[in-house]
């Protein structure tokens, strides 16, 4: 049989950001930062390439949720590496297995049945790694992947490698890649203009249907966005709050953000003292499973001497087909109507931003410990306020940023219900 030659240049020509992110010297290189700079195609021609330059060789391609990763990453790699370069593909196992030998393990990293699991993880021995959509993961599955940087083939190191590739969101990418600058790490920005092999109206047209914020974010590459003054809970308090450490402690005391629409998600979190806990989340279905779910788990934590313990209950929408149930069952819950009247009508708009004002002063105050969740993060650092004329303040609905392109904060509404004292009276009362 005669040997045939593959020429990759044929499939991919890089353009200037990519290549300098190719021939970057750091073992860490963070590239992108805006939507259309060839994020992806980058990571996966720089796994096929380190595949290549190491016969034997082993990587694992990886995102958050592995249906994201099938619905986009795979995709990207199956357009990039040629047929005649895989031996097999193992679609249980989830890797390609490559004519010289070099393995590509992919998968998502997000706890479940399919996940490769961080225990899995821990087993493994890489020559590189590379993570789409970085900042969708903990800040520790990126820890535990560079102490798998071990690999060896015929007892030689090879060209370690880890690569991130993500939209300006806030969390640990930003802090080890942008504002610390480690002596290992790189970012490499690319903007779609960088870009050449976009259509010619790309740009324009997302500025005319973006709202100025996302314009700014995915077009312009802006990590700053979050740090506008008319976000409530300022970042570097919230990555304070989540390298806190706390010990469970009391009150105990919960909320309950019920989905209302077919993508949000059913969100439990408990305060334990000043220490945060998501214990629940579940989206399409229906509410009396939710509901049924949640009293296990209530039911735990009573069984763990915390006694009934009280619940929030985010009620508009279908929230009441899931408090109600719980109510029957003898359970401490309580309707939180985000639009009720604050109990300081004098300086709030409405309950929910008194809620949200309440943590706010609790999280500058660096009492609170919340989990080191991207999500829950990511959608504390994105919820707005306004001051009105009459100088109360107000915090934005889910539907308002919904408008202009944010996912439902579900979790973040959860933790800010699971502060509110449902105990406290209405009225302040002075004992003359």
């Amino acid at each position: 049989m005669t040997a045939r030659e593959i020429h990759l240049e044929e499939r991919y020509v890089p353009h200037s950001k990519q290549i300098e992110a190719h021939t970057a010297k750091e073992r860490y290189v963070l590239y992108g930062g805006a939507m259309g700079g060839g994020k992806s195609v980058f990571l996966v021609n720089e796994a096929i390439q380190l595949s290549l330059d190491h016969p034997g060789n082993v990587g694992l391609l990886c995102r958050w949720e592995l249906e994201s990763l099938r619905r986009t990453t795979l995709m990207t790699l199956e357009e990039y590496l040629p047929e005649e370069l895989i031996r097999r593909h193992h679609k249980t196992e989830k890797y390609y297995e490559l004519i010289n030998g070099s393995i590509i393990f992919y998968g998502g990293l997000k706890p479940s049945s399919e996940s490769i699991g961080e225990q899995r993880i821990r087993s493994m021995k890489l020559g590189w790694f590379a993570i789409d959509e970085a900042t969708e993961i903990p800040k520790k599955y990126f820890h535990t992947l560079q102490t798998r940087l071990r690999h060896k083939v015929n007892g030689e190191p090879v060209r370690y490698k880890g690569l991130l590739a993500s939209n300006p969101e806030p969390g640990w990418v930003r802090e080890d890649f942008i504002e610390k600058k480690l002596s290992d790490n790189i970012f490499i920005p690319a903007l779609p203009i960088d870009n050449p092999y976009l259509p010619d109206d790309y740009v324009e047209s997302l500025r005319r249907n973006l709202p100025e914020e996302l314009v700014k974010k995915y077009l312009d590459g802006d990590w700053n966005v979050m740090e506008g003054e008319n976000y409530i809970f300022p970042y570097k308090y919230i990555r304070a709050a989540v390298e806190r450490t706390r010990e469970r402690g009391k009150p105990v005391q919960a909320g309950l953000d019920v989905a209302r629409m077919g993508g949000d998600y059913n969100v439990l979190a408990v305060r334990f003292g000043f220490k945060v806990e998501i214990l629940y989340t579940a989206r399409f279905q229906k509410e009396t499973r939710t509901a049924g779910e949640v009293a296990l788990l209530l039911d735990h934590i009573e069984e763990r001497g915390h006694g009934r313990i009280p619940v929030n209950v985010d009620i508009p929408g279908v929230g009441g087909g899931v408090h109600d149930p719980l109510e029957e069952m003898g359970y401490d819950v309580h309707e939180f109507q985000p639009g009720g009247s604050a109990r300081e009508p004098e300086r709030y708009i409405n309950r929910k931003a008194e809620a949200a004002f309440s943590f706010r002063t609790l999280l500058v105050e660096e009492e609170i410990d919340i989990p080191d969740d991207p999500e829950l993060v990511s959608q504390l650092a994105g919820i707005k306020y306004d001051i009105r004329s009459d100088k109360r303040l107000k915090v934005e609905s889910k539907e308002e940023m919904k408008k202009r392109g944010m996912k439902s904060p579900d979790k973040a509404d959860a933790v800010i219900m699971a502060f509110y004292d449902v105990k406290k009276s209405t009225f302040r009362i002075e004992v003359v």
